[in-house]
């Protein structure tokens, strides 16, 4: 999926902000409510085909694969929370966003989200794609910060 987004191009049209909360929808696996942004619709929805598409070929290919199980297994219950940090939000404000969640919960995701986006860097590096590679690292940048990155919570 992570392969399918970068060679459509739907990254590259998207501002850092937007391209934090897009993400985000790759990294989560647990069940919780999200709404998403009026501005991240299209994306999501994009996202949502490529999803489709994928899970379509997978079972043409004899894999057993419950198509509306796996786009649902993309959730968007932490693009507020991804944007809002992007944005420099604290991390207390961050919580109140998605208040089902637990805060090592969401530290987690927001470090696997951060690892992924170093991944995609790395994948946009070599296939020539500067200007993707740059908008990942710039956005990296922007994520680690504050509680969520320290070394240790025991200082």
């Amino acid at each position: 999926v992570t392969t399918e987004l970068v060679f459509s191009g739907v990254l590259k049209t998207l501002s850092l902000e937007q391209v934090v909360a897009l993400i985000s929808c790759l990294v989560w696996t647990e069940k919780a409510d999200g709404k998403i942004r009026e501005d991240l619709q299209g994306p999501v929805r994009t996202l949502r085909d490529i999803v489709r598409r994928i899970g379509k070929t997978q079972q043409d290919c004899k894999m057993e694969r419950d198509i509306q199980d796996y786009v649902d297994s993309f959730s968007p219950a932490l693009i507020d929370m991804a944007y809002a940090w992007c944005r420099g939000a604290k991390f207390s404000e961050v919580m109140k966003l998605v208040p089902d969640i637990f805060e090592g919960s969401l530290v987690r995701a927001m470090r696997r989200l951060e690892e992924l986006m170093g991944q995609i860097a790395v994948a946009s590096h070599f296939i020539g794609d500067v200007d993707l590679e740059t908008k990942m690292n710039e956005a990296r940048e922007k994520m680690k910060r504050d509680i969520v990155f320290a070394a240790s919570l025991y200082l």
